[in-house]
């Protein structure tokens, strides 16, 4: 049974908590995050005119 003011036991556990910490920051993911925060219209309506520069697409449709 585990003692858990055993100051030996928590620090071996420290140690394996801070190594694993470790590891994870080390971790590369396939994607990249480019914004926290979510597009405003102006951002949006500005990616679609230089994705489809058509003037006879979304922006003049009425």
């Amino acid at each position: 049974m585990e003692n858990k003011n055993n100051p030996k036991q928590t620090v071996l556990h420290k140690r394996k908590t801070e190594s694993s910490v470790e590891e994870l920051k080390d971790i590369e993911y396939p994607v990249q995050q480019v914004g926290d925060e979510a597009p405003n219209k102006k951002d949006v309506k500005n990616a679609v005119k230089e994705l489809n520069p058509d003037p006879n697409s979304l922006g003049s449709r009425g």
